[in-house]
């Protein structure tokens, strides 16, 4: 567009440009708006915790591609959304859980990232204390809206979630 002079137009609705998950690609360089999804000034900020599955079974392809690059491929496209005024925290759970990122505001999406990227499958299964972690640590922060998202293929080992959440 830019070498040749001729016209580029793009037309869509709600699923399209950045949300249809255009930003970042090779066509943001071509047009003249940013496809970045800004915060409107009413919006509060939000806190989000992933809790990434990394058992043994996230090492299987689902679809062709294996769960736990799928599962980091997810963390990571929602991480490069965030405003770097909202927090987020990674916890990565097996047999037990631990601290990937702790919360913290999002002033390095790349850093944070390149922390997720380094997850690999292997273990067992137990969500349960790396959730309770989540929203206790989630209970104390001071952001408007607040999230803990599991990303698991749904085998973890049977425990009270339901009194946990509540």
């Amino acid at each position: 567009v830019g070498e040749a002079g001729v016209g580029l137009t793009m037309l869509g609705g709600p699923e399209s440009f950045g949300a249809g998950g255009y930003f970042g690609s090779s066509l943001t360089q071509a047009l003249p708006v940013s496809l970045d999804i800004r915060r409107k000034k009413e919006t509060p900020l939000s806190a989000m915790i992933f809790l990434i599955d990394k058992s043994g079974s996230m090492s299987e392809l689902d679809g062709g591609a294996e769960k736990m690059a799928m599962a980091r491929e997810a963390a990571i496209g929602s991480v490069e959304l965030m405003s770097p005024l909202d927090e987020v925290g990674v916890i990565a759970f097996d047999e037990a859980f631990k601290w990937i990122v702790e919360l913290q505001k999002v002033e390095d999406p790349k850093k944070i990232a390149a922390r997720i990227s380094t997850l690999r499958a292997g273990g067992g299964t137990s969500l349960y204390g790396g959730l309770d972690a989540a929203l206790t640590r989630l209970s104390k922060d001071s952001a408007s809206v607040k999230h803990a998202l599991i990303l698991t293929d749904g085998m973890v080992e049977p425990a009270n979630f339901k009194s946990l959440t509540r």
